[in-house]
This record gives C-alpha cells, structure tokens and sequence, in this order.
C-alpha cells in the first residue's frame, strides 16, 4: 500500500510539472480568444457548480470555470481537470481534456461528468444557470452559479 501512495505522490508530481510546461506551449502557440459574445461574458469567469447530471440531482463538489483564453478548469467531483472549449453561438466543443487520477470511492459522478464534455455539443447560460446538451436531446449537465 505505501509504493502505491508514493507511486501515486510521485505520479501527481510530474503531472504537475508537465502542465507547467504544456501551459507555456499552450501560450506560445495558442489562438486568439474566440468573439465576444453575450453567451461568454455570461459563462466566463464563474464557477459553475454542479447540480443535475443525467437527469439526476447531485450533490458533490463537481465545477467547471471557464476563462477569456479558450480554456477550462474545474473538478470532476473528486479529480482535477482542465482543458480547452470553442463557442461557436450557442455550439460548444471541449477539447483537450485532461485529468488527475485519484482513486476515489465513488466514482459515478465523476465519470457521466467526463463523458458529457466528450458529447456535449450546446450550451444555454443566463446569470445563474448553465446547460450543457448534447443535440436536441434532454439536458446533460444542469449548473448553478456559485456565490
């Protein structure tokens, strides 16, 4: 059990240390932010915490934070995530995506959330609320502003 944590401990790290670097890749080569729109003032710089996966309440520590850069962080609900997203209107696609590994105990939320960045394909935010869809099916993903 002690290798697996310091192997665990020792594996963080150079994740840690290679996001340092990718981040500066990430700037040299990266594209302009994408237009301003109303959608995006609206979705960016908020934590969005969430509350609705599948049609299902949740109730975990699972958000996601959009920036002016094209690009995204948050929490799965027990991982670390970051990568990038493109609006296009209403359209959004996530790109990029990449996580921590932690073992946790449950990890149902933090699956289905990694799963709807991979199909979501449209968005609808207002002040305190954000959808993510997939077509024009139901609902994927329901967040809440956070305070």
């Amino acid at each position: 059990m002690k290798k697996f944590v310091i192997i665990m401990a020792v594996s963080a790290i150079i994740l840690g240390l290679n996001a340092c670097k990718s981040k500066q890749k990430v700037a040299e080569t990266s594209k302009p932010a994408a237009e301003i729109t109303d959608e995006s003032k609206k979705l960016v710089g908020k934590t969005w915490q969430l509350v609705e996966l599948n049609g299902n309440s949740v109730e975990n520590e699972a958000f996601i934070v959009f920036g002016k850069d094209n690009r995204f962080n948050g929490n799965l609900g027990c991982n670390l995530m970051n990568g990038t997203y493109e609006l296009n209107g209403s359209r959004i696609q996530f790109g990029q995506v990449i996580s921590t590994k932690k073992l946790c105990l449950n990890m149902t939320v933090e699956d289905e959330f990694a799963k709807v960045l991979q199909v979501a394909d449209s968005f609808y935010v207002s002040e305190s609320e954000l959808i993510l869809n997939r077509a024009r099916m139901a609902p994927l993903a329901k967040f809440v502003a956070k305070k």
